[in-house]
């Protein structure tokens, strides 16, 4: 920007005379790049994504799509933000492929890996790129929910569990045996399901089977924490990872009372706690080194977050911990079994039998009677609670007023995890 001044000396009159100031901005606006999930890069007003970046497990990555945000501010000053909005980041792997597909041979429960694509076409459309206004409220990223279950079955919704495509599996009539998957999370930019096995996948259509993983225990339950998946399962099993293909083993004991199943994260203050099925937790400070909590604790078959506390739910019993797990007291109101915890939407969600049951602390519950409920595996993303029991999938808005469920597929599923990776 500059400033010119011409002045006419007049000697007559000594005066001057000023000329006005001529401001131009040749630049223009200058939007910020933001980074699409995945490393790809997006601009953030409306230019288009680069190529994604290597889906996780090895399925290659599409085209990324436009970033959000980054509208130019008036007068010609530089506009801040620019980073992804929703719908804009770069879907890492999303449509893309690696080629022909190669299902695993249902009898082979090691060695090698095969990608498996599955035969219905991708109905998913990719969210358009635009400008997001500064004062606008932040929504909740769009995603996919995931489940998998008995014969290394995987299902996907792409529009918030209303619906579900791409229903895929390894063998038909499945049982508690090599090939089924007990739990399933997002993390590192794809989806990673497990049990005796590892599969991964970008987009929860399109996954790579990596035979057992190196642990020779199944993996009952998994998070992902701060750049690496934390997982538990058999026998006291503790276990890190990376990539969610190889394991480092952090057991606790090897007990085989103390398998675990349930597990949950506390990102602000980067603590974990799990539940064994004796009811036992345990807590760690960094997913490595682990330790059981002290004190009598009932039977407790589901963990979470949030508010500031862990909270364990079981038969007809709920504790609650304030100090990362290490102590726990008894909380009222719930009665009957629970399976199926989630913290969403400002306050937990616990399912029973004809019952959900909900919490702002942990500590005091209401009870709401609805009908035809039952527990299982509970997710929730983008504004929506999905609950898996057996071959059945319902969802609700609230947690209280439940879609009809949709059925079908002769492996039951046994968990669902959501993953914002549109």
């Amino acid at each position: 920007m500059f400033v010119r001044w011409f002045g006419a000396g007049i000697a007559a009159f000594a005066a001057a005379q000023f000329i006005a100031a001529c401001v131009s901005d040749p630049a223009g606006s200058i939007s910020s790049v933001g980074e699409g999930n995945g490393g790809a890069a997006a601009n953030g007003a409306g230019g288009s994504g680069a190529a994604g970046s290597n889906a996780l497990g090895g399925a290659s990555g599409g085209g990324g799509t436009a970033g959000l945000g980054g509208s130019t501010a008036t007068g010609g000053s530089t506009a801040t933000g620019g980073a992804p909005g929703t719908g804009g980041t770069t879907a890492t792997g999303v449509g893309g492929g690696a080629g022909s597909s190669v299902n695993r041979d249902a009898g082979s429960d090691s060695g090698g890996s095969s990608t498996r694509a599955d035969a219905a076409p991708d109905a998913r459309a990719d969210a358009g790129s635009g400008d997001v206004r500064s004062d606008a409220a932040a929504a909740e990223p769009t995603g996919i929910f995931v489940a998998v279950g008995y014969g290394g079955r995987t299902v996907r919704s792409i529009d918030d569990g209303r619906s579900w495509i791409d229903d895929a599996q390894l063998t038909p009539n499945g049982g508690d045996d090599h090939m089924l998957l007990r739990t399933v999370t997002f993390g590192a930019g794809g989806f990673v399901a497990l049990g005796y096995r590892s599969m991964t996948s970008a987009d929860g259509h399109t996954w790579v089977d990596h035979g057992d993983q190196n642990l020779n225990q199944w993996i009952g339950a998994v998070v992902y924490g701060p750049s690496a998946f934390v997982a538990v399962g058999g026998y006291g099993l503790r276990a890190t990872s990376a990539d969610g293909v190889t394991w480092t083993n952090r057991s606790i004991d090897t007990v085989a009372t103390h398998e675990a199943q349930r597990l949950a994260f506390d990102a602000d203050g980067g603590r974990f706690v799990s539940a064994n099925d004796d009811g036992h937790l345990s807590y760690s400070a960094d997913g490595r080194a682990w330790q059981f909590a002290g004190g009598t604790i009932p039977a407790i078959n589901e963990v979470a977050f949030g508010n500031g506390v862990f909270v364990g739910v079981g038969t007809s019993a709920a504790v609650v911990s304030h100090d990362g797990g290490v102590t726990w007291t008894s909380a009222t109101g719930l009665n009957g079994t629970t399976q199926g915890l989630v913290f969403a939407q400002g306050h937990f969600t616990a399912i029973a039998s004809g019952h959900v049951f909900t919490s702002v602390d942990g500590t005091a519950w209401v009870d709401h009677a609805v009908s035809g409920i039952m527990g299982g595996s509970l997710a929730y993303g983008h504004g929506s609670y999905v609950l898996l029991r057996g071959t059945s999938r319902r969802r609700s808005s609230d947690g209280l007023s439940w879609d009809a469920a949709v059925s079908g597929g002769t492996n039951e599923l046994v968990w669902v995890a959501f993953g914002a990776n549109r």
